[in-house]
């Protein structure tokens, strides 16, 4: 009887280990306005800090939107696969094949300070956005930012966030809701997919398998040793 115990807790042990190693699991970081860093940035104000405002307005490219977002919820030792940058359009949904461009910032900014003046430089197009297509309807803006995302938790580089530039196409407008908008589900977000490492802390799914493996071990354990009981 002990041998047949041994056997199944060693069978349970090793299912645990293979469910909850190598598997992916999905960060989204969507701050509200208290939280959330973003801004739009006007050249035709260009001494006006937009800080608080709910929509992120673009003139045919004249003027920007800069985000960030904070990173320190991903699990310590996480090994990040993606990383998405997604906004969404608030109105002119017509216009939604003209394309936008993220860039790297490569200076600090303040939320309720920066201008466009004062806004932070920024590198080469890293992302053009995909997602949105030809039509009336408003739609999700994607923007892959793997890579950097990836320099920014382990270090490589300063997260100082994005700039959003474009379209550049005429008068053409985009829009998009910001952080300080008031349907929590509409703010832009950051969405991370990542694999635990070795130090992270569980999630609320890896608890949940952790605690469904010790009660099927429990049971088995009671039911053989009720068994062995009435075996006498």
């Amino acid at each position: 009887m002990k041998f047949k115990i041994c056997i199944i807790w060693i069978v349970i042990f090793m299912i645990f280990i293979f469910i909850s190693s190598g598997h992916s699991a999905e960060l989204v970081l969507q701050p509200d306005g208290a939280t959330g860093k973003d801004s739009l940035i006007v050249s035709s104000n260009p001494t006006t800090s937009y800080g608080g405002v709910e929509i992120f307005n673009n003139w045919g490219g004249t003027d920007h939107w800069v985000i960030e977002f904070d990173l320190s919820n991903v699990p310590v030792g996480a090994v990040i696969n993606s990383a998405t940058l997604e906004l969404l359009e608030s109105g002119n949904c017509q216009f939604n094949v003209n394309s936008l461009e993220a860039h790297i910032n490569l200076s600090s900014w303040d939320e309720y300070l920066v201008t466009w003046n004062n806004s932070p430089a920024y590198g080469p197009s890293i992302a053009i956005n995909t997602g949105d297509t030809a039509g009336n309807t408003c739609e999700w803006i994607y923007f892959d930012v793997t890579q950097e995302v990836l320099d920014w938790y382990n270090g490589t580089t300063s997260n100082y966030g994005f700039t959003i530039t474009g379209p550049a196409e005429g008068d053409t407008m985009k829009t998009a809701y910001t952080s300080d908008f008031g349907v929590a589900t509409d703010r832009p977000l950051l969405r991370i997919n990542y694999t635990p490492g070795s130090h992270s802390i569980p999630t609320l799914n890896e608890w949940g398998m952790i605690i469904l493996v010790m009660f099927v071990a429990f049971a088995s354990f009671y039911f053989l040793r009720k068994q062995r009981i009435a075996e006498g």
